[in-house]
Formats: structure tokens, C-alpha cells, sequence
């Protein structure tokens, strides 16, 4: 009896585990979805002017929502569409606040991404310091639950975070009032 209950045990753990990972696969496999496509859909549906976060209306569409729950799997599409020099920089402000649900590793090569394409790219740098900060979730007209309501600037203990926002801070064409005094990023680097 003790032997059976422990293979139907170890079945169970078996099963609960397999489940586990089928669930990562699907969560963070392929999009069944062109880069193309994905291109146009966020032209259509994600584009916002990075000075009027007063209201962010990508995240009240479908398609918003939809990168965000799967934020892992929209990953490529997403360091695609910031490569892509025909893809206007307000599309990639408007869509990168879907990558706010990615888990903080992931996130943080987000951001190095957008460090990476922003010196040929005039205006990005203030996407990838949207980004960092969730000046997103700041917007007076979302309802709760719409965009993250963390920010990886809360995880600047960590070496690889903290080594990112460095290079965001020490950014040629970082705008003035993100180093400002009082900000995030003043408070971490400037006495360095």
C-alpha cells in the first residue's frame, strides 16, 4: 500500500512537473504571428508620443494586452521592431511598455537592447528611460491592472540592473531632467 501511494505520488509530481513545463513553452515559444504583421499591428495600435503620458491609450487595446500576457513570447518581435529604422520612435515608446510584465532579467536585456539602437535612433533614449522608470504606470486615465506597476529601477541592487542603468545614466543624449536631482537615477549615480 505505502509503495503504491508513493508511485501515485511521484506520478503526480511527474505530471505536475511536465505540466510546469509545457505551460513555459507555450508561454514563452513563438508567436504565431509574422514580423510584418507585427509590425503593422503596433503602428496601428501602440503608437503614443512619449511627452503626454497623461493618458496612455495602447494600454486599453486588445493587442497591448494580449503582448503583455505573454510578454516573453513577443520578446523578438518587440527588439525586431526597435531595430527596424522604418518604425516611427512613438510606436516603439507606445509598444515597449508591453515589455514591462517581462521578468527582471529579461526586462533588463530589453533595456540594454534599446541602449544598443538609440544613439542611431534621435528620441529613443527617452523609450529606454520610460522603460527603466515606468513613467507608464504614471498615467492618470489607466485603470488598475493595465500596464506593470513595477519598475526595474526597483531592482537596482542587482549587479546586471544596476550595470544597465549606468549606461542609461552615462548616455550622451539622455535628456537633462532625468539626471536631474531627486530622480532615480541622480540618487543612484551622481555621488559615484
Amino acid at each position: 500500500m505505502m509503495r503504491r501511494t508513493l508511485l501515485l505520488g511521484g506520478l503526480a509530481v511527474a505530471a505536475g512537473a511536465g505540466w510546469a513545463l509545457t505551460q513555459g513553452i507555450f508561454a514563452t515559444g513563438d508567436v504565431a504571428m509574422t514580423y510584418e504583421d507585427f509590425r503593422t499591428r503596433a503602428m496601428a495600435d501602440l503608437a503614443h508620443d512619449a511627452d503626454d503620458l497623461i493618458s496612455f491609450t495602447p494600454a486599453t487595446t486588445p493587442f497591448f494586452q494580449e503582448i503583455r500576457s505573454t510578454a516573453l513570447a513577443y520578446l523578438p518581435l518587440m527588439m525586431r521592431l526597435v531595430d527596424d529604422p522604418t518604425v516611427p520612435v512613438a510606436v516603439k515608446f507606445g509598444a515597449s511598455a508591453a515589455m514591462l510584465d517581462l521578468p527582471v532579467v529579461d526586462l533588463t536585456a530589453y533595456l540594454a537592447h534599446l541602449l544598443d539602437a538609440a544613439p542611431q535612433q534621435p528620441g529613443l533614449i527617452e523609450t529606454a528611460e520610460a522603460v527603466a522608470m515606468n513613467h507608464y504606470r504614471s498615467s492618470s486615465f489607466l485603470a488598475p491592472g493595465q500596464v506593470a506597476d513595477w519598475a526595474l529601477v526597483d531592482y537596482a541592487n542587482r549587479p546586471p540592473v544596476a550595470a544597465v542603468l549606468r549606461r542609461l545614466w552615462e548616455a550622451p543624449d539622455l535628456p537633462a531632467w532625468a539626471r536631474a536631482e531627486g530622480t532615480p537615477l541622480h540618487d543612484l549615480f551622481a555621488s559615484q
